[in-house]
């Protein structure tokens, strides 16, 4: 749980790979209830940076979403992006 904290508050800072380790941790229910659209927007947001592991990530977690469930993925890294993208700037 408290890496869960300092992870999340990291990765609404900005950093890459708290982004990655976050996006982790919802992949793998490790800590968190494991949560494949709150993975992949995380994953998402870190592979925005070019962080290479975040897109090896995003290319393993997209083969297991649907087609509806990616979607809804895709909307919440959107929204991640422009919430978390503007703070870190």
């Amino acid at each position: 749980v408290k890496a869960l904290n300092w992870y999340k508050k990291a990765a609404e800072q900005g950093s890459k790979e708290a982004q990655n380790s976050l996006g982790a941790m919802y992949f793998e229910g490790n800590g968190v209830e494991k949560n494949l659209i709150e993975s992949y927007a995380w994953f998402a947001l870190s592979a925005s940076g070019d962080l290479d592991q975040a897109k090896l990530n995003l290319k393993v977690i997209e083969t297991n979403l649907s087609k509806e469930q990616l979607q809804q993925a895709k909307d919440k890294a959107k929204q991640y992006s422009e919430q978390y993208l503007v703070q870190s700037e």
